[in-house]
C-alpha cells in the first residue's frame, strides 16, 4: 500500500529515527497511524452479497495523513465557503515571536487562547477608535513548510473597512463563494 504514498514510504524508511523515546508519544502515534491508513493494520468492513465480495479498509482520520487530512481541509473550505459574505477579504499574519515557541510548545492551552485574544483586541480598537464592527476568521498554523514548530495566527476581515481603518494586511485575499 505504500508504494504509491510517497510519505508512507517515507516514514517507513526512516522509522527508526522517530520512532523512539526521544520523540513525542504523539508525533509516534500520528506517524504510524498514518503508515497504516487504509491497510488491514487499522481494519476494514467486508460488504458481500451471494456474487461479489469486497473489503473496505478503514482509515486514520488524521489532519496529518495526506489521503484524510486532505478530506478534513475540503470539508473546512467547504464549511467555511458557506458561512463567509461574498466580499474581498483582507489577509493578516501575525507570527509568535521564537521565544515563545517552546512555552507555547509546552502549553498548549495558551496556544489556543492567544488568537481569539489578538482578535479581540483589534476587534475591540476597531469598534472603540472607529465605531467599526470588523467580521474576522481565525486560522491557526503551528508547523512552518518545514514542519518545524513555529505557531502563527492568520486574521481575515472585510477589506472595505481594513482600508477605511488603514489596516494593511500581506495581501488582498478574495473569497468567493463557488458558484
Amino acid at each position: 500500500m505504500t508504494e504509491h504514498h510517497p510519505l508512507k514510504r517515507f516514514l517507513t524508511a526512516t522509522r527508526n529515527l522517530w520512532d523512539r523515546a526521544g520523540t513525542p508519544r504523539h508525533i509516534r502515534e500520528t506517524f504510524l497511524s498514518i503508515i497504516k491508513c487504509g491497510t488491514i493494520l487499522l481494519g476494514a468492513n467486508v460488504y458481500a452479497s451471494s456474487t461479489q465480495c469486497k473489503l473496505v479498509y478503514f482509515t486514520c482520520k488524521s489532519r496529518f495523513c495526506p489521503s484524510c487530512g486532505h478530506r478534513a481541509t475540503k470539508a473546512w473550505q467547504e464549511e467555511l465557503e458557506a458561512i463567509l459574505p461574498d466580499i474581498p477579504f483582507v489577509d493578516l499574519t501575525f507570527t509568535m515571536p521564537a521565544e515563545l515557541w517552546p512555552i507555547l510548545q509546552d502549553n498548549r492551552d495558551l496556544l489556543h487562547c492567544i488568537p481569539t485574544a489578538g482578535a479581540n483586541a483589534i476587534e475591540t480598537w476597531a469598534q472603540l477608535k472607529y465605531g467599526v464592527r470588523l467580521f474576522i476568521v481565525i486560522v491557526q498554523q503551528t508547523f512552518g513548510g518545514f514542519l518545524d514548530f513555529a505557531p502563527i495566527c492568520t486574521l481575515w476581515s472585510q477589506q472595505e473597512v481594513c482600508e477605511k481603518l488603514h489596516i494593511v494586511g500581506s495581501n488582498n485575499l478574495f473569497l468567493t463563494k463557488a458558484n
